[in-house]
């Protein structure tokens, strides 16, 4: 097929996506960790009606950890978002079988998309190694 991609199409796309990809990922989910740490923490510290409603359920050297039980939704949304946004960016700049639309970056091995030269779902050629 004429509109295969060559290798070196390939390497680079994949590494443009690897660069923006960890930058996009950690830059999400870094700071939205931090916030979740520091909400959980002044939760934890101050007297608040979550820290007495805890103090009659559990011992008070349990109340720490009992906050950040609570807080685990909001300490995992992160990296569900950063996920999210992976995907987002797979979609926008990332490389696709034209036959089938798998991705060809995400959950795939770059080396064994290049030596096998087809879609690992569809079978499809996707790599052009003659030019």
């Amino acid at each position: 097929m004429d509109s295969e991609m060559t290798v070196g199409e390939y390497r680079a796309s994949v590494r443009r996506f690897g660069v923006l990809g960890i930058t996009l990922f950690f830059g999400i989910s870094i700071p939205l960790m931090g916030l979740g740490l520091f909400g959980a923490h002044s939760t934890a510290q101050s007297h608040n009606w979550l820290t007495k409603f805890l103090a009659s359920w559990v011992r008070p050297d349990l109340l720490r950890p009992a906050v950040f039980l609570i807080f685990l939704p909001v300490l995992c949304a992160p990296f569900i978002l950063s996920t999210w946004a992976l995907h987002w960016l797979d979609r926008r700049i990332g490389c696709r079988c034209e036959h089938c639309g798998c991705s060809l970056i995400l959950r795939c091995d770059p080396k064994l998309i290049i030596l096998e030269e087809h879609c690992p779902k569809c079978g499809m050629s996707v790599i052009d190694l003659a030019t």
